[in-house]
């Protein structure tokens, strides 16, 4: 429940278990957790004092009671099939009606699905829509089944499709295979014998490989950070010393200032921006787990870039203020005091 509404690219997602009982059961167990996820952020935002923070779980709230889910499996429409999922402790009817039934527009679930603007966000499955279907928002696959050879290519790479649908601002950049089953082992031997031309063998150092540890994207991150920083440094703009201030943002006359000398040369400022998306990019990819380890400076230069738009208009400060109170994690605005409410209160829309 923790991960699916706080990953960076809120695209489609798909559960894939390992047979028709299953997805069903795991459909059954999700729709009762994700309530009580549900009642649980509801408490959360009456008891919580912080603006930023109600605003970010309202942000998921909001996600969590728009999201449709449906189970996605080969029906028998029979009487046999009521039984033997009954015999299961499971009700197949829904599902099942689910599945024939058209919505107001006449559009069924695979249409809707396949929308990316509509609520049918997340699929259990067992073996259909894991081969030859083609969903380019879909970014998240939920791996609970044994797999291999050409079936475990064809999934993987129905989170890869490009889509150039953007969610709240945000691109989708990479897909993101959540690996419950340990199938990572027979990965490599499918990428060996589909991905990397057939030979039979795949060098895990390889950088021809087109599946990665999340892991990495946290090395890229500090790297694009870094390299960032001595960006910066090298124009006389020091964000690393701003980061141990005691509040980041009190002083912005400093960030008015860095913004002026970046629009000094459209090089300059052309240069801050490919950082700053860089960086920004890599951080929505690395969600959620960066939430429990977060970057601050990605906020700051996140803000700094909203300096330098709204100085030609390309933006306006008050959606920069709205933006940063977001990207703040509830572990920052919990437990580190850099961040103060009163900055972003009047501009954090509930």
């Amino acid at each position: 429940m923790y991960h699916f509404p706080r990953r960076g690219y809120l695209g489609k997602g798909v559960v894939v278990s390992v047979d028709k009982f299953t997805a069903v059961r795991m459909y059954d167990k999700v729709q009762r957790l994700w309530k009580e996820e549900i009642k649980n952020l509801v408490g959360r935002i009456n008891k919580s004092k912080n603006e930023i923070e109600k605003a970010k779980l309202k942000k998921i709230l909001a996600f969590m009671r728009e999201t449709d889910m449906a189970v996605v499996i080969s029906f028998e429409n029979s009487e046999d099939e009521v039984k033997r999922f009954a015999d299961q402790g499971l009700d197949i009817k829904p599902h099942r009606d689910r599945w024939n039934a058209l919505d107001a527009q006449g559009h069924d679930v695979e249409y809707q699905f396949k929308a990316p603007e509509h609520p049918l966000r997340l699929v259990f499955v067992c073996a259909m829509w894991l081969t030859g279907f083609d969903v380019p928002s879909l970014s998240t696959v939920y791996l609970d089944k044994p797999m291999k050879d050409h079936t475990l290519m064809q999934t993987i790479t129905r989170a890869n499709r490009v889509c150039s649908y953007i969610i709240n601002s945000i691109t989708k950049e990479n897909g993101e295979i959540i690996d419950y089953y340990n199938v990572f082992r027979n990965m490599k031997q499918a990428l060996a014998s589909y991905a990397l031309g057939g030979s039979g063998t795949a060098d895990e150092t390889s950088e021809s490989q087109p599946v990665e540890e999340k892991d990495k994207l946290f090395v890229l991150l500090d790297d694009a950070i870094a390299q960032g920083l001595s960006f910066c440094r090298s124009h006389d703009i020091d964000l690393a010393s701003l980061s141990r201030e005691d509040d980041i943002f009190k002083n912005l006359s400093q960030f008015d200032d860095y913004a002026d000398i970046l629009l000094t040369r459209d090089e300059w400022h052309k240069e801050f921006v490919v950082y700053e998306n860089t960086i920004s990019a890599l951080y929505e990819a690395c969600k959620p787990e960066i939430l429990s380890s977060p970057r601050i400076l990605v906020a700051v230069f996140q803000y700094l870039r909203g300096v330098v738009d709204s100085r030609i208009g390309d933006v306006d400060i008050e959606q920069v203020n709205l933006k940063i109170a977001e990207l703040l994690d509830e572990s920052v605005v919990s437990n580190n005091e850099s961040f103060k409410t009163k900055e972003y209160g009047a501009g954090v829309s509930t």
